[in-house]
């Protein structure tokens, strides 16, 4: 096995454990945000977390899961194999990269996390939403009557929203963990963990806020009800969206998605690190 087939099973196994680790944290934050971009009917955050454990217990908070976890750990891997394979590619390596260098790579990473997601969240949205999820009885029930209903292409239903959410958002998203960790680390020394938890947490953070607009655009495309053609594209969305509710309609769900952003990127980060390492004394 190749030095370079080395370092991307690490990257990938590294990944992996990432995504899985943080999407049971932040999940519940993720379908509160769901419903609140897809439902007038809560006041904020904390109304319909609370509604929702009230009426329709504790669990639905992570209802629609199972696909999304999956989802997660194949979209962690596939940003730091991207990430990795981009800047060994490019410019040799991931050690001393320019800002610019960096940003770069973590759009390049956009491309294969869109591609795989969009099918993914799909599912998710329309379990989540309030309007859709009662028609189904879980992700398997939902796959199907998506298939039957509407064919294959629905699956992918809000791609291009999904492209342009994930290109400048791994742009941000790795610049955003280097500026901050860097920060924290003397030249020439290993990241600490504290600098690693603030990186994630200022990660996390920083592409939220960067592309929440897309995401709202995405899960109102994604949770159209059956016959519907209100929403029909990327432009249209926004324009309804806009004519609704305004430029705060389009960040609809950033005061549940911050804190949750934070958690869970400082988590991935974290325990992308930690795997890494053990990974190292393997291969």
């Amino acid at each position: 096995m190749g030095p370079e087939a080395r370092e991307q099973i690490k990257d990938l196994g590294a990944g992996t454990m990432g995504g899985l680790t943080s999407k049971v944290i932040e999940y519940p934050f993720d379908t509160v945000k769901v419903r609140l971009q897809t439902s007038d009917k809560y006041t904020g955050p904390f109304h319909c977390a609370r509604d929702m454990a009230r009426t329709e217990g504790v669990s639905s908070l992570f209802r629609g899961i199972a696909a999304p976890i999956g989802g997660a750990m194949l979209e962690t891997s596939l940003m730091f194999w991207a990430y990795g394979s981009s800047a060994r590619i490019l410019f040799g390596g991931k050690d001393n990269l320019t800002l610019s260098q960096i940003t770069l790579c973590g759009a390049l990473t956009g491309f294969p996390i869109a591609s795989w997601l969009t099918p993914v969240e799909y599912l998710k949205c329309r379990l989540q939403a309030a309007h859709t999820a009662k028609l189904y009885s879980g992700i398997g029930g939902c796959l199907v009557h998506t298939v039957r209903e509407d064919g294959l292409s629905a699956l992918f239903r809000g791609g291009f929203a999904t492209l342009l959410r994930e290109v400048p958002g791994g742009a941000v998203y790795f610049g955003a963990y280097e500026l901050m960790s860097r920060s924290l680390t003397k030249k020439g020394e290993k990241a600490s963990t504290l600098a690693i938890i603030a990186g994630g947490g200022m990660a996390g953070l920083s592409y939220w806020s960067a592309i929440m607009p897309f995401d709202v655009i995405k899960s109102k495309m994604q949770t159209v009800s059956a016959g519907e053609a209100q929403f029909p594209g990327v432009i249209e969305t926004a324009s309804k969206i806009f004519n609704k509710s305004g430029v705060r309609g389009f960040y609809t769900g950033l005061l549940v998605t911050a804190p949750r952003a934070i958690l869970s990127n400082a988590v991935i980060f974290t325990t992308y690190d930690y795997f890494r390492g053990l990974l190292e004394n393997v291969f």
